[in-house]
């Protein structure tokens, strides 16, 4: 593997623990709220939510009439996600809005009895089938499964408890190895949540390159860790049953002979094709007097750059949670043969609809 390709695959895994940290938080130091929301977050089984996700794109010196056409569709584009779960039901009922190149789609999604409905009324037009305007479209998970049995038969369960033992593990340790400067406690606020104004203690998380290193070295020293290995191996087993114990070890020797230095020249050579000066990751994380987090916001950015060619893109999510573990009344339409479709039907249809 290169030492680019190495590059780009911890920079993803860095991603995704921050991602992780951020979706964590409550008052003490603010390490240890951080901390403890993790755990906390593990113990809820129902909310009510509401998520959006925002992207910008600006270039320059770039006249490609492709990417063109890819930067209007995506620039100031939105999907916003709102809803509620129960878990304990095994219920879920959400509205999504989508605004893309200047266009609006709704949707609507349930999910009941292991089955997985969407209502998307753009599919009309996109398929000139007026009746799908209407139509839920059901998917059954118990037969989506069997059907890939037959590609999976030697794949096991994945091991829950090996799973969360090293989500908490990463992000606890990556919690430790940020700077007093990067975990700040700006004391409490009063946010809207749930169209509601409530008092909750704020977090800022901030991430730049030198944090980002400090976290990437972190996975590294994790890796020397007997327990965390026996668990990285029980999960890595579940999804790769082919693999074993020895080749595993052979390739964890492999990634323990990084050494920092090494950490070091693989941003300066990413530094090539991006702006790592720039590089930003911000999230302010609210937590209410339960420990539980109900808002997080969290803004990315980041620029790339090739010659005199460049462009950025920054990426904002934000993220609401309310009614948090109370009784929530989730309604699920009646939905029957005349006013249903199969995926797999809709499927067909959307294959051959050129033919027809």
């Amino acid at each position: 593997m290169t030492m680019k390709k190495r590059g780009m695959i911890f920079l993803l895994i860095s991603i995704m623990i921050i991602t992780m940290l951020t979706a964590c938080s409550a008052s003490k130091p603010p390490k240890e709220m951080l901390s403890e929301a993790i755990l906390k977050g593990e113990e809820i089984t129902g909310s009510q939510f509401k998520m959006i996700l925002s992207l910008n794109i600006n270039s320059v010196d770039i006249y490609d009439p492709e990417f063109a056409v890819f930067t209007t569709m995506l620039n100031n584009g939105k999907i916003i996600i709102e809803g509620k779960t129960d878990l304990n039901q095994e219920k879920t009922e959400a509205t999504i809005k989508l605004d893309l190149g200047g266009m609006s789609f709704n949707a609507n999604l349930y999910q009941y009895d292991n089955k997985l409905v969407l209502k998307i009324p753009f599919l009309a037009q996109f398929l000139g089938d007026p009746s799908l305007g209407e139509k839920y479209i059901v998917m059954d998970l118990d037969y989506l499964m069997e059907e890939f049995a037959p590609y999976q038969q030697e794949v096991q369960v994945l091991h829950e408890e090996a799973l969360m033992a090293l989500y908490r593990k990463i992000v606890v340790t990556s919690l430790e190895v940020l700077s007093d400067g990067a975990v700040l406690d700006k004391g409490e606020q009063t946010v809207t949540v749930g169209n509601q104004d409530v008092k909750a203690r704020e977090i800022e998380v901030l991430i730049d390159e030198v944090e980002l290193k400090a976290i990437i070295k972190n996975f590294f020293t994790l890796l020397q860790d007997e327990e965390f290995k026996n668990n990285v191996f029980e999960i890595t087993a579940t999804l790769d049953p082919y693999l074993t114990r020895e080749e595993f070890d052979e390739q964890i020797q492999e990634a323990q002979a990084v050494a920092e230095e090494d950490v070091d020249s693989l941003f300066d050579e990413l530094k090539e094709n991006m702006y790592f000066e720039n590089f930003k990751i911000q999230s302010n994380i609210f937590i209410d007097k339960t420990s539980h987090i109900i808002k997080t916001i969290v803004e990315a950015s980041l620029g790339m750059k090739e010659g005199d060619q460049s462009f950025g893109v920054t990426m904002k999510a934000e993220s609401e949670s309310w009614d948090i573990n109370k009784p929530i009344d989730i309604e699920i339409p009646n939905i029957h043969d005349e006013n249903s479709i199969d995926f797999y039907e809709l499927l067909f249809r959307a294959m051959y609809a050129p033919f027809f």
